[in-house]
Parts: C-alpha cells; sequence; structure tokens
C-alpha cells in the first residue's frame, strides 16, 4: 500500500518518477521524497508514539527500507 493512501496524503506531483529514479539509486530523488513526506509522517508517528526520538528512529527506518 502506498505511504500516500496509509496517511491520506495527498501524493507529490512526481512521486512515481521519483520512486523509479530511487530504485535507479538517484540520492537526489530520496532527498526530495524524503522531504516532501517526512513533516506528515512524523506527526503521524508522533500520535502513536509521544516521543520525539521514538518519532525520529521510526520515520528513519521507513526511509531506509525504501
Amino acid at each position: 500500500m502506498a505511504l500516500n493512501k496509509v496517511l491520506a496524503l495527498k501524493p507529490l506531483f512526481n512521486e512515481q518518477e521519483l520512486l523509479a529514479k530511487i530504485a535507479e539509486g538517484d540520492e537526489r530523488a530520496f532527498t526530495e521524497l524524503f522531504e516532501g513526506y517526512y513533516g506528515a509522517l512524523g506527526e503521524f508517528v508522533y500520535k502513536i508514539t509521544e516521543s520525539k526520538a521514538v518519532t525520529q528512529e521510526i520515520v528513519q527506518d521507513a526511509f531506509i527500507k525504501i
């Protein structure tokens, strides 16, 4: 399931292109995707964990898996 469906986020206008570039190893594309979703994902996780440290770790782990 896509990240934007889980969090009900509006997808980045170029999300599919970014994902394709990330699959090819493009670090700039990864940075753009990360910056586009980090804030919203962090807010979502924080509501569950109520811990900034745990939230940062979970969000970073999620993006490492990408």
